[in-house]
């Protein structure tokens, strides 16, 4: 047999069903098989070619999801374009794929909700970041049940999408708290997505007034941007006029986005204030530009290893026929750079 016939055959036993998951080894192939190292190598490399497997260094070959002619029982991710923008959902997206493969479902992409009438899959992932409540109904009418991963909003009728959700609460308690312990006491909050209905941003500010309830010797002063995601909207209120940057004794500020603390950096450097000798700065998102900004950003990082690890426990749960009902919350990590000073012993 040579690598094109081993090709075919693997292939077969692919689209077939007879291979999933992670594939045997390549002493386990040449054992089967009796051919060379070299004709198995082949073999894979061309199954890799047409994205019908793919690698993970260090623990094996896989076979694609989308690779088997049928997919019975498979889990469907909901994702609309916009939130692939999001390098928070690609790396969960990402690590979800890793994980998947080397158990017995298969996990498919859906980007476009009128698709999901085509699925026949029995449980469904709303991956959501901004998708409107209707998209959640439709997901609702072709799935028997019907999960979330970073839910904004919940059913218009009253029933409510159980999922992993970042909790947010905790990253806005934990960005104050963080500056708290550093003695800072005058603390700006540049907020954005209030004019929204509830969603993340809601939770991070309630978590910032829950320490500040707290501790009663702080002061939060407060300035709102109509912005998601560094996209102002026309007409909307942005930075030029954020009184609290001048106040002279202002000592941190906390933005609830990196493009926003980004923002807040660039006016302060204009109105001759050093950072974090004068004011500190703290972000949200740990996006990749955060690190090389001078100085390096302080920022909350989403965990999307745990988010993975938490939407894989609800599939598991499903597919053993236990019922779920209740959120998953999955905390949220300090990433410590330079951009705060601890001013204590001033």
């Amino acid at each position: 047999m040579n690598a094109a016939e081993l090709f075919q055959e693997l292939k077969r036993k692919i689209r077939a069903g007879e291979l999933t998951g992670k594939l045997p080894s390549i002493s386990e192939m040449i054992a089967d098989y009796r051919v060379s190292h070299n004709t198995v190598k082949k073999a894979l490399d061309m199954l890799k070619m047409r994205q019908i497997v793919y690698g993970i260094q260090g623990k094996g070959v896989y076979v694609q999801s989308h690779a088997r002619q049928k997919t019975h029982g498979g889990i469907y991710i909901y994702c609309a374009l916009r939130c692939l923008n999001n390098q928070f959902y690609i790396r969960v997206l990402d690590r979800l794929r890793a994980n998947a493969a080397a158990t017995d479902f298969s996990i498919e992409l859906i980007s476009n909700f009128r698709d999901c009438e085509k699925a026949a899959g029995t449980l469904g992932f709303i991956m959501q970041g901004a998708t409107l409540p209707a998209e959640n109904l439709v997901l609702a009418k072709n799935f028997r049940e019907v999960l979330g991963i970073n839910l904004e909003y919940n059913f218009t009728d009253d029933r409510h999408i159980y999922g992993c959700i970042n909790d947010n609460f905790y990253g806005g308690y934990k960005a104050v708290e963080y500056l708290y312990n550093r003695g800072h006491r005058r603390i700006g909050v540049i907020t954005c997505g209030l004019d929204l209905p509830e969603n993340i941003f809601h939770q991070r500010l309630r978590g910032t007034a829950k320490f500040a309830e707290e501790h009663p010797d702080i002061t939060l002063l407060r300035h709102d941007v109509a912005e998601v995601r560094g996209e102002c909207r026309q007409g909307s209120p942005g930075m030029d006029n954020a009184d609290l940057l001048r106040d002279p004794q202002l000592t941190a500020v906390f933005a609830f986005t990196d493009l926003l603390a980004i923002e807040v950096m660039n006016h302060l450097r204009e109105m001759g204030r050093r950072i974090p000798e004068d004011v500190s700065v703290i972000g949200y998102d740990n996006s990749v530009f955060s690190a090389m900004l001078s100085p390096a950003l302080t920022t909350i990082e989403e965990d999307s290893e745990g988010m993975a690890g938490a939407v894989l426990a609800m599939i598991r749960d499903h597919l053993a026929g236990r019922c779920i009902q209740e959120d998953i919350l999955v905390k949220p990590e300090l990433v410590e750079r330079g951009s705060v000073c601890d001013i204590r012993s001033r």
